[in-house]
């Protein structure tokens, strides 16, 4: 459906997906992620965004919340 920039280890990633309760007829769904630095295995920030499915893809994407706090690991 979308294809989204995340990292990977520790609690980081796809972190949640949800249907909008009026999915039926918005058909809006909603994705947690944490997104990474550009295009490398390091988390930048936790953001939750909304999508709207067309075809079988998400389209529209909409900022919900950004810039949520994201753990990086330790040196």
């Amino acid at each position: 459906m979308v294809v989204l920039p995340t990292t990977q280890g520790l609690e980081q990633g796809a972190l949640g997906l949800a249907l909008d309760p009026a999915f039926s007829r918005n058909r809006w769904f909603y994705v947690f992620y944490s997104q990474t630095v550009d295009g490398k295995n390091e988390p930048r920030r936790n953001r939750i965004v909304r999508f709207t499915e067309q075809d079988g893809r998400g389209t529209d994407e909409t900022i919900i919340l950004d810039n949520l706090p994201i753990g990086k690991p330790g040196p």
